[in-house]
Formats: structure tokens, C-alpha cells, sequence
């Protein structure tokens, strides 16, 4: 796996600001899902014996996940309001 970093802005070599711009936003998309998966899935909690178990429980959490989604959609509701879904 390999790892791109901008050079610095004091640098000769310094990328184009539409690059920069566009790697920001890819950045910005993966952050995003790792908040989702750590903080909403509560993966940090989970504490399986194996790989396999971790597996189950991530593809469960995320079968729901879609469904929810699925599911708001289906009574045109914003895709993503679970709170309401659950009555909270």
C-alpha cells in the first residue's frame, strides 16, 4: 500500500490547487466513513474472539444500516433519520 502526501506549499514541487482540492475531498469522504464505522457502528467496542466474528457483526450492522436506509426512503423520509425511525 502506498501513502500520497502533498509536498508543502513552501515547496518547489507543490501540486496544483485543483488537485489539492480534489485529494481534500476524497480525504474528507474517507474520514467520513471512518467516524461512521468507529463511532455509530461502535466498532471500537467491539470485542470478538476472531476475525471471523468481527466480520458477522460489521456485516449485520451494516445489513441494518441499509436497511434503515431502505426503509426511510421508502416512506420518503431523509435517508439517514434514524431517530425518527426509532421514535428517540
Amino acid at each position: 500500500m502506498d501513502l500520497i502526501t502533498p509536498p508543502h506549499q513552501s515547496s518547489k514541487q507543490h501540486w496544483p490547487k485543483a488537485l489539492r482540492r480534489w485529494l481534500a475531498h476524497l480525504r474528507q469522504i474517507i474520514e467520513t466513513v471512518n467516524d461512521k464505522l468507529l463511532n455509530t457502528f461502535r466498532l471500537a467496542r467491539e470485542r470478538p474472539h476472531d476475525l471471523t466474528g468481527f466480520q458477522a457483526c460489521l456485516a449485520a450492522k451494516v445489513a441494518l444500516h441499509n436497511f434503515c436506509i431502505w426503509f426511510n426512503l421508502q416512506r420518503d423520509e431523509a435517508p439517514l433519520a434514524f431517530a425518527e425511525l426509532l421514535a428517540w
